[in-house]
């Protein structure tokens, strides 16, 4: 008998180890690597994923598995391998990371069974009538080892079942199995069927069936369309047998219409001779918006793809993935797209086309970085200095560093694309750790935007109290004059961030959490942007009693009202978070903005990256203090990237751009920098303040947040943390920085007080090995800890 090495399914870092599980016989040729089986673990039913097969070797004797859930794995060892990194290099559990691997449909059991739990002797034994009721039942599960719950409830009640189980005597359980297939923009193709020989026997034997034959081999139907005419018993039939498949619609492949420019061209061979030797090379592609990088990375695919590797192409928004699937599928026919935004059954579709090898190319968001890839020679990353890469739950991983990773793993090539990459990558490439490539022009002879500071002081002291400036009310009315489009990107939704009475100054906050909440005009309510929290606006101060109620700032819907008011001829759309939620509204703007029924575009930072509309000719953003003044160190990083990224949606065409930063702060070097879009004289001003503060690159943070709904036992576990630490750092020789605790920025979030302190230090290993410690021996009763390896945001 063969033993196999289970990982048991529970989200604890002190179960990252294996234990050791017999295979009955019958279960032999199921219970392999990758799959998910159900094992006893102590006196608990628990699920766990087979990691490690070996012959017997355990002198003592092992637990069996009772069931297999899985009727095929749902990751290979190279994923494992994967899996085991993140783990160790983000301090969570393994069985959590594996699980963030698999698509949500994959959490869900389907088919339910019934096992026994107890042998014939020991049922005979029982005095308890109740169980001897259940004899019928006992004798087919014993008979067959498992049944469906429909099976048992032939047999007995449910509520029987259940007092059964709860008794130890069976087991109600599910495994994963028999999802239907997803359909929509699929048709149904002739498989493997030999006209003369099988159509024959089929006409006499099945007619129908030959007549769908007939229509499938003269041309591939709709799934739909041949359902609406054909029954699905005689569909299935020819499934079963081969006859049909079911596959993804594609599109007639097109070429490129352009021709590369020389410096494409120069990036485009450094990084085929890459893929070529297959030395695991890493790029950085440095290139000013609009300078062609997307068809780079078409070219550096078909390259890889054309000598058999596969390719997964990754981008910071969903928006993004829906803007580019067209664009490369139409290159690519045989491409996948990963994103939290599709249907789960979609979702799960596509995961499988790519486990099975059906996929050339896949484009997804962060998580799509652990698609089950089988031959993957060329990874790369679009926007690579975007925040949403980094993910804030556990496992909280990065999808570039889990990239870099795999790239490594797999010897595959590497291409992090940006015009303002991240502080650290681009300190990276300088320090000769990746390759840079650079394209400093625009393609077509298209050249930069012109960079405008509109000085909100000078309109406030002209009694102007538009939220729109001057000068851009003005080149609003001339770009609309010239059938041009407008974008306007402010990082705010809602209608207004603050409400508050002018009598005594109360402002209305979240009663769960430290935040204000923000009025939406189209739901007439004030709304918590961090629990969901919704009330009424309110007529009255809740502290004094005064009807001077007053909306203050001013968010996506606001502008818009605005924009309305001062062009109320112009054709205008919204898209933030908000109204993107609809179903089908991203898809609808993005199309109605390429087909240029759009005259001015508002939204936030979704319309600020990546997408490409040679009709625009004018960017305003709108409020540029706001994202400069945060409390946080990456702060002025953050508001040069959004600010030039924003800009580089103007004048991507024949016609000029232009941009107009609006601010009350023109001095503000970020914003002299960003409008003078100079990201080598910002990196330079920046990384010079960081060595002299030794923030990254130049050594790694490690963040320990602690909350609980009791403010001092929440103060207090953070105390105890730091003076641990502190006690731990007196016996080693290292260089580590502790600052805090302090109250987090954001002090209390869905009625959890937050406090957190920081370790900050060259040496990354003990700082994952001190965050390991803190997991793992920082138990306490209604406290969270968590800790996150270099974060992106301190608030």
């Amino acid at each position: 008998m063969e033993q196999v090495e289970v990982l048991i399914n529970l989200p604890s870092p002190s179960l990252n180890r294996t234990f050791s599980y017999s295979i009955p016989e019958h279960l032999a040729a199921d219970a392999v690597f990758g799959k998910r089986v159900l094992v006893e673990f102590g006196r608990r039913k628990l699920e766990g994923f087979v990691v490690g097969e070996q012959p017997r070797t355990e002198v003592k004797k092992l637990k069996p598995i009772l069931k297999v859930l899985d009727p095929q794995p749902v990751f290979n060892p190279e994923l494992f391998k994967l899996a085991v990194w993140v783990a160790e290099h983000y301090m969570c559990s393994l069985s959590r990371v594996l699980n963030t691997m698999l698509p949500p449909l994959l959490h869900k059991r389907r088919s339910r069974f019934v096992i026994p739990l107890v042998e014939p002797e020991s049922y005979e034994s029982t005095n308890d009538p109740g169980i001897l009721d259940n004899k019928a039942l006992f004798t087919r599960l014993w008979e067959q080892g498992e049944i469906s719950l429909r099976t048992a409830l032939k047999y007995t009640s449910r509520e029987s079942l259940e007092q059964l189980q709860e008794q130890g005597l069976v087991l109600l359980g599910g495994s994963y199995e028999n999802y239907r297939e997803y359909k929509e923009d699929s048709v149904y193709s002739p498989g493997i069927f030999n006209v003369a020989d099988d159509m024959p026997r089929l006409k006499k034997r099945a007619p129908r069936q030959a007549q769908i034959m007939q229509i499938v081999m003269e041309n591939e139907i709709d799934c739909r369309a041949l359902e609406q005419k054909f029954s699905r018993s005689s569909i299935k039939s020819l499934l079963d047998k081969g006859y049909l498949t079911i596959r993804k619609r594609q599109l007639p492949v097109q070429r490129p219409s352009y021709q590369l420019t020389d410096e494409q061209h120069q990036v485009l061979n450094s990084i085929i001779q890459a893929i070529s030797r297959q030395t695991g090379t890493e790029f950085l592609l440095h290139g000013v918006t609009g300078s062609g990088k997307t068809e780079v990375y078409l070219s550096a695919a078909e390259f890889a793809i054309r000598n058999g590797y596969q390719v997964l192409v990754l981008v910071p928004e969903i928006t993004l993935t829906r803007h580019l699937t067209g664009i490369f599928s139409s290159r690519i026919p045989e491409m996948a797209v990963l994103h939290s935004g599709l249907p789960d059954l979609e979702r799960y579709e596509e995961w499988k086309r790519i486990r099975d090898g059906e996929v050339q190319l896949v484009l997804g968001t962060r998580s799509a970085v652990f698609s089950p890839i089988p031959n993957l020679g060329l990874i790369i990353i679009d926007e690579e200095q975007e925040y949403t890469y980094k993910q804030e739950e556990n496992p909280r991983y990065h999808a570039r560093e889990v990239a870099r990773q795999r790239a490594c793993m797999n010897k595959a090539v590497l291409v992090l694309g940006s015009a303002t990459p991240a502080i650290e990558t681009y300190h990276r490439s300088l320090a000769g750790k990746s390759s840079l490539l650079t394209m400093s022009d625009r393609i077509d002879d298209a050249r930069l935007p012109k960079v405008y500071i509109a000085d909100m002081r000078k309109d406030f002291a002209a009694g102007q109290r538009s939220i729109l400036s001057s000068p851009l009310q003005e080149k609003i009315a001339a770009a609309l004059k010239n059938h041009e489009q407008v974008i306007l990107f402010i990082n705010r939704r809602g209608y207004a961030p603050v409400t508050l009475c002018r009598a005594c100054g109360m402002i209305s906050t979240c009663p769960h959490c430290s935040v204000g909440l923000t009025y939406h005009r189209d739901l007439n309510q004030m709304v918590c942007h961090y629990c969901d929290y919704h009330m009424p606006v309110p007529l009255q101060c809740s502290s004094c009693g005064s009807s001077y109620i007053q909306q203050s700032g001013h968010g996506t819907q606001r502008i818009e009202e605005e924009v309305l008011s001062l062009f109320p001829q112009a054709r205008i759309e919204r898209l933030d978070l908000d109204n993107s939620r609809r179903a089908g509204v991203q898809e609808r703007v993005l199309r109605l903005m390429g087909e240029q029924e759009i005259d001015i575009l508002v939204g936030t930072q979704m319309v600020a990256k990546g997408l490409d509309f040679p009709n625009v000719s004018l960017v305003g953003i709108v409020d540029i203090d706001g994202l400069i003044n945060l409390p946080d160190f990456r702060a002025g990083e953050r508001a040069f990237q959004l600010m030039v990224q924003a800009a580089g949606r103007a004048g991507r065409g024949e016609k000029p751009g232009e941009v107009v930063f609006q601010t009350y702060q023109p001095e503000h070097p970020v914003i002299k920098k960003a409008a003078a879009q100079d990201y080598t004289g910002y990196f330079m001003e920046e990384i010079k303040w960081r060595r002299l503060l030794l923030y990254p690159p130049f050594t790694s943070l490690l963040r320990t947040v602690v909350t609980s709904v009791n403010q001092t036992r929440a103060e207090q576990v953070a105390q105890d943390l730091k003076k641990w630490i502190e006690d731990l750092l007196l016996e080693r020789d290292e260089l580590i920085t502790l600052l805090g605790p302090a109250p987090c920025p954001i002090a209390r979030v869905r009625n959890r007080y937050r406090y957190q302190f920081f370790l900050k230090g060259e040496n990354v290993v003990l700082l994952r090995s001190l965050g390991t410690y803190i997991v793992d021996t920082g138990s306490y009763p209604q406290v969270k800890i968590d800790v996150d390896i270099n974060p992106l945001g301190t608030m």
